[in-house]
């Protein structure tokens, strides 16, 4: 165990064994990760500035917060669809045309829905991976679906092919292969 001066925080890092979604609460209200650092290319350092602050680090499934002394927080699971698209781009010319904020409005405007409701959980070389999830308000299981569905016919369809800025040369909704090698191989696509 290790000890600190009461009027000082603590950072927590939590290595998860599998990328579930999940929220940082704090009095029973969501704390947002850090913002996106671009140049560092994932969410924000923690920098212990309030308790709750909070950043997920992707790929790894580590969630590192600030904790201090009496302040609780909670851990929730997080209902949501999770994705992954390669892009035939490099990492340069990615960012060069804008990088998450741009795919993250690209994406909400060919969904139909508003940015907040995406999450980038991380970016990484092979071409272009990007790994992100959907969310509806209330976390409701039918909405959920329904996005889901929605977001599958989409990617399957001619006219989301051009819309994330790059081909697109795989997807994957929910662990299901919508889009292989650049052919759509969903049964009934």
């Amino acid at each position: 165990m290790r000890s600190f001066n009461q009027d000082a925080g603590m950072m927590v890092r939590i290595h998860y064994p599998s990328a579930q979604s999940r929220n940082v609460l704090k009095n029973g209200k969501i704390v947002e990760f850090n913002m996106w650092d671009e140049n560092e290319r994932m969410y924000g350092q923690v920098r212990n500035v309030f308790c709750g602050e909070n950043r997920y680090i992707g790929v790894k499934n580590i969630l590192e917060f600030y904790l201090t002394p009496d302040c609780e927080i909670t851990i929730q699971p997080r209902d949501a669809i999770q994705c992954n698209v390669r892009l035939e781009w490099t990492f340069a010319e990615f960012f060069a045309a804008g990088g998450t904020t741009k795919f993250v409005d690209r994406l909400a405007a060919s969904i139909g829905i508003h940015a907040s409701d995406i999450k980038i959980v991380s970016v990484y070389e092979g071409s272009v991976v990007v790994d992100y999830d959907l969310f509806v308000a209330n976390d409701d299981p039918v909405e959920l679906e329904a996005l889901r569905n929605k977001h599958i016919e989409l990617v399957a369809s001619d006219s989301f092919k051009s819309s994330l800025g790059a081909p697109i040369l795989n997807v994957v909704v929910n662990q299901t292969t919508v889009v292989s090698d650049g052919v759509v191989t969903m049964p009934g696509y």
